[in-house]
């Protein structure tokens, strides 16, 4: 609901200019729901009476001597002697600019109230017995966020105290602001630290360190952890963590006790020989990991030390598919959630979001430095004048454009509406064997690809 406090216009009231006593005078009438008309207006005079003749309401004002542009009410009337207490519908001053002001605090409690024409139209209505338009309500609420927000050539002259205040709030942000030509503004970067927190840590240990030769660094095999070290410690050995590898194979071979034995045997090897004669222990026993799924005449593998399966679901989906679910079910596996992608794990979901990202304050409280960088906003075209253009998708290379075909005849270049065959009824028995055929290949394509309802046959390989 908008909430309306105006402050009353009266004798000697003293304004900084003329505008700022005209939209005092139009919210006025918008309030007590009369009209006015100009009887004169000057660059030291400014009179207004009511519209309606023979009224007695009427404000003078006239500029300050000796001033640059105030502007004082010397007459004021503020008694009515017409039927003007009778509101009128349609009220001159319900434009933009005026309406616009009463929407601002509404909109400024909360940006995500969603306040449509229809809510404002009501407002209106309720508040100061108006009746406005829906184009009226749109212009309003546009305008109030203009107010709100400014213009776009604002928005990109407060990017750099913006991006110094962030750099200060969130420790570890990057943030660039790139110009091209005459300092115009051409892209932006912005890297919150939270969300680089692990390269940071490297950039760190190197100004401890320095990049030092026969360097070796041990994680897990984390891929954020694998690009940093790659960027940063070029030159040096980025090893994987036994420990971490062991438990990996622990989760995946958990009934296994002679792929575990092999795996520590690797780990612990002194010699390349002893490496390599564990490792070729590992791949005989990798092919004893494969399964054949069989129903009917389908076959699938599942091979789990590879993770994939050649129905592609278990690969693409990252969950297990029931070819997979009814392989471990035969091999007496029970929490099948170790063959799922991390990434549909809680503790992956909540370690992705535990770094928190500060608020900045108002932007009144903002830091401003003297060193900020300067440069001209990008060129902003305004629309064309005539019909927009059309907005459809571009094709892309070597797609042909889409032929339309009629839904009655089946034949290309018309639709069913403009179709001739229409009356004479020729297309409905081609219709209804289209449909019958269309239906036929769905149901049979569903048929053969809901194969996990059924018994399965197991092979292990």
């Amino acid at each position: 609901m908008v909430d309306i406090n105006l402050q009353n216009i009266e004798c000697q009231s003293i304004f900084k200019n003329k505008d700022l006593l005209k939209w005092a005078i139009g919210k006025k009438c918008l309030r007590e729901g009369f009209q006015t008309r100009t009887s004169r207006s000057t660059k030291s005079r400014y009179e207004v009476v009511c519209v309606s003749k023979n009224c007695s309401w009427l404000l003078k004002a006239k500029g300050i001597k000796n001033s640059s542009r105030l502007f004082q009410v010397n007459k004021f009337v503020d008694v009515h002697t017409c039927f003007s207490t009778i509101l009128q519908p349609n009220n001159r001053r319900a434009n933009k600019y005026f309406l616009g002001e009463y929407l601002v605090d509404v909109l400024a409690e909360d940006y995500s109230t969603v306040y449509r024409g229809k809510d404002i139209i009501n407002d209106m209505n309720a508040q100061l017995n108006i009746n406005i338009s829906y184009h009226q309500a749109w212009r309003a609420k546009q305008y109030a966020l203009l107010l709100l927000r400014g213009t776009k050539e604002d928005s990109f002259t407060k990017l750099p105290t913006y991006f110094h205040n962030l750099v200060k709030h969130n420790p570890g942000t990057v943030t660039h602001i790139q110009t091209y030509g005459d300092d115009r503004f051409e892209f932006l970067y912005v890297a919150l630290g939270c969300s680089i927190l692990g390269h940071g840590f490297f950039q760190k240990l190197r100004d401890c360190i320095s990049n030092m030769e026969e360097l070796t660094i041990i994680s897990d095999r984390s891929p954020s952890i694998a690009t940093s070290v790659a960027n940063i410690f070029p030159h040096t050995h980025h090893g994987i963590c036994g420990v971490h590898l062991y438990f990996n194979v622990v989760g995946r071979y958990r009934k296994s006790k002679t792929v575990k034995g092999i795996f520590l045997v690797a780990c612990r090897a002194y010699t390349v020989d002893v490496f390599d004669a564990a490792m070729e222990l590992m791949k005989r026993q990798k092919n004893r990991t494969k399964c054949e799924v069989k129903k009917g005449a389908q076959n699938v593998i599942v091979d789990f030390q590879q993770m994939t399966c050649t129905s592609r679901h278990w690969q693409l989906d990252g969950i297990p598919c029931g070819h997979v679910i009814r392989a471990l079910t035969v091999n007496n596996y029970q929490d099948y959630s170790k063959f799922a992608l991390n990434a549909y794990y809680t503790e992956t979901l909540t370690k992705t979001y535990e770094e928190s990202v500060n608020p900045l304050p108002k932007p009144s409280e903002w830091e401003i430095p003297d060193n900020l960088m300067i440069f001209k906003t990008p060129i902003m075209d305004k629309r064309q004048p005539g019909s927009p253009r059309n907005t459809d998708r571009i094709p892309s290379q070597g797609e042909g454009p889409i032929r339309k075909e009629c839904s009655t005849c089946g034949q290309e270049g018309h639709t069913r509406k403009n179709c001739s065959g229409r009356a004479s009824g020729s297309g409905a028995h081609r219709t209804r064997i289209s449909t019958t055929e269309t239906t036929f290949n769905i149901g049979a394509s569903a048929n053969c690809s809901q194969t996990y309802d059924a018994d399965f046959d197991i092979k292990q390989s």
